[in-house]
């Protein structure tokens, strides 16, 4: 009777599977496309985020007429600096705003380029829901008739 061929190395014993499926699921996260919709997911987080908030979203409508000092950009909104600085940090995350130091005073910079992301993101949605909903309503018709 011939002896059974062991497993790969990589293959956890019988009763492992969780480390099995672990081992699994760290080889698809090395996989470089995995790690590109990682980095795409990361990125649409981050300008979600960003966007989430009515005093981010008022600071993108400010910097929209131009750069302007982070004094100016806090003095509308009713909250202490180190707040105002933490929503900045968000927006900067985002890739949205830049900030650079002039003497004293840190001046912020619109980046609206750093949007086309959650644009192509969008896009894709709209197109496969489009599809979705086409051939839906394609076959709602074919059965009332």
């Amino acid at each position: 009777m011939p002896k059974p061929t062991p497993p790969p190395d990589d293959t956890p014993a019988p009763g492992h599977a969780i480390l099995w499926i672990n081992k699994l699921s760290q080889k698809a996260t090395n996989h470089p496309q995995s790690m590109l919709v990682s980095h795409m997911d990361n990125n649409l987080d981050h300008l979600f985020t960003a966007l989430s908030d009515p005093t981010r979203r008022a600071v993108i409508a400010q910097l929209g007429a131009g750069e302007a000092p982070v004094k100016d950009l806090a003095q509308p909104h009713e909250m202490a600096l180190p707040s105002f600085l933490k929503h900045l940090a968000q927006l900067e995350r985002a890739g949205l705003v830049t900030s650079r130091k002039v003497g004293r005073t840190r001046i912020c910079t619109l980046h609206p380029e750093a949007l086309q992301t959650a644009q192509s993101w969008l896009d894709q949605q709209r197109a496969a829901w489009k599809g979705k909903l086409g051939r839906l309503e394609a076959y709602l018709e074919k059965d009332t008739r």
